[in-house]
Formats: C-alpha cells, structure tokens, sequence
C-alpha cells in the first residue's frame, strides 16, 4: 500500500555533496529524515548535514545502533509526524 498518496505526504531522497540521507518524508511542513544502516554502520555524517541545513522535525536512525528495521516496518509512516 503507498501511504504516501493516502495519507498525503511526499517522499524523497537527498544528497549534497557526499552526504545523503536515505529517506525524507515531508507533510504541512514538517520534514523527517530516515537514514538506514545495515550492519554496524555508524556513519552519519548525512543526518548531521540533513539537521544542519533543514532544521528536521525529526531524523531517525535505523538499523542495528537506532530503531531495530523490524520495528520500523511495522510503523504507518504517518505514526512519525
């Protein structure tokens, strides 16, 4: 199911530069960043630029050193504004 056109908010991807963020969800304004890490990554030089140049409402981790995958998914993308 695309959540996204149901419950009306936008879905992107950002990069600038060598930092990226996987995931942006954005509605009314508000602006959550996702980045995901498989493994132990524990780069997150993306989230910190993200932060830095947008002023999120929210940036999650996901993965092994932030919210564990499984439970993520069980989330209605819409719970995280």
């Amino acid at each position: 199911m695309n959540f996204s056109l149901i419950e009306g908010y936008s879905l992107y991807y950002w990069r600038h530069g060598d930092n990226e963020v996987d995931f942006v969800l954005e509605k009314g304004g508000k602006l959550i960043g996702l980045e995901v890490k498989s493994g132990s990554g524990t780069n997150i030089a993306g989230m910190q630029a993200f932060k830095k140049y947008f002023n999120p409402d929210k940036v999650l981790l996901i993965g092994n050193n932030g919210l564990p995958w499984e439970e993520f998914l069980e989330i209605n993308p819409i719970q995280l504004f």
